[in-house]
């Protein structure tokens, strides 16, 4: 359930939106921040193309290509604080939608079931944002209800792992997609999507896709999308 607090009035009166979703704190942060998670809902209705490009760091820039049945409509703005997982405050701007710069703030707060997502925006009249947001936090809870607790990424932080993880992979026969980031350090990184829940091969065999990608890479290199499994990002 949705729950808000929006005084229609006063047009500069800040929206404040809750969500409680049954998933770490972390699965939904990473929600915020990872393009392919990021495009199946932010922004997302059931005609629009959405196309993210996200530098995840504080002062980092983002912009958002939306194509909604012949028009472009431009979301962009600035990461103010990263503070994984519990808070993330950016400035929103969408000129197509709404007057000014927003500043949005999302706080997300463990609880015994999950966690709880508390959404601030603030500065412009958000008499006009607050249907969209209710919408959008709606569609994260179907996404994430609809991620695969066996899915998860192998993130390659050289062109050597990135060759590495692809071979191991396709010797393997493994459908993956990959998305292009940065990282907290403005380095450029290569994550390696794949999806256990429609290929029998992985679920049976995961453990040895596993050793087969540190042997090749000599690092721990998954990280899923389970609560009960490992949530943080990998390292190297």
């Amino acid at each position: 359930m949705i729950t808000d607090n929006l005084e229609q009035t006063d047009v500069k009166h800040p929206l404040h939106l809750s969500h409680s979703y049954k998933a770490s704190a972390s699965k939904v942060f990473e929600a915020w921040t990872t393009p392919a998670l990021a495009e199946q809902w932010l922004f997302k209705n059931a005609t629009n193309q959405i196309n993210f490009q996200i530098d995840p760091q504080e002062g980092g820039e983002f912009s958002v290509m939306e194509y909604d049945e012949g028009k472009a409509i431009v979301h962009f703005g600035e990461f103010l604080k990263i503070s994984k997982p519990d808070i993330l405050v950016f400035t929103l701007a969408v000129p197509e939608r709404f007057e000014g710069v927003s500043v949005v703030r999302v706080d997300i707060e463990p609880v015994s079931d999950g966690c709880r997502l508390t959404l601030t925006q603030t500065n412009i009249d958000t008499t006009k944002t607050a249907e969209a947001w209710r919408l959008m936090l709606t569609n994260l809870k179907e996404m994430l209800n609809n991620e695969s607790h066996s899915s998860g990424c192998y993130e390659a932080h050289s062109a050597k792992q990135s060759t590495l993880i692809r071979m191991v992979l396709e010797d393997h026969n493994i459908t993956y997609r990959i998305e292009h980031n940065i990282n907290s350090d403005g380095q450029p990184t290569e994550r390696y999507f794949v999806d256990l829940k429609n290929d029998e091969w992985m679920q049976q065999n995961i453990s040895t896709l596993d050793l087969a990608l540190e042997n090749a890479t000599d690092a721990d290199l998954l990280w899923r999308f389970d609560d009960e499994l490992k949530t943080d990002e990998p390292t190297f």
